[in-house]
């Protein structure tokens, strides 16, 4: 597939992702195929980018996947939030009872708060 594009920014392929987003009950493959590049052709007389698709793609920290079941941005948010208690468990023998509390909901709520909505 080929798709023109009239904007005058540059594409940095390295770091665009492509993802074909479905219902949670279609079963079909996406359109173009997992292994197939997709072609974003420039009208400014620039060569054509490939980007190959992939099964997740991230955007303002949120992880996507075909399927919108969130489950690899849960799983991060799972991760960062038990590294940031494994820290604080580290130094908490050096801080008061509301401190701890203080820096639990700072840093942990912020963590599961962000994009809460998209779930």
């Amino acid at each position: 597939a080929v798709v023109s594009t009239q904007s005058t920014g540059k594409l940095n392929p390295s770091k665009t992702e492509l993802l074909f987003i479905s219902s949670r009950s279609d079963k079909s493959e996406n359109p173009i195929g997992k292994d197939e590049p997709f072609l974003l052709d420039d009208e400014n007389d620039s060569p054509a980018v490939r980007i190959c698709p992939s099964t997740q793609a991230r955007n303002l920290g949120v992880i996507f996947d075909e399927k919108l079941a969130m489950k690899a941005h849960i799983s991060k948010v799972i991760r960062d939030c038990n590294m940031c208690l494994h820290n604080l468990r580290r130094i908490g023998d050096k801080l008061s009872r509301k401190n701890k509390i203080q820096l639990v909901h700072s840093l942990n709520h912020s963590r599961i708060d962000y994009c809460n909505g998209l779930l």
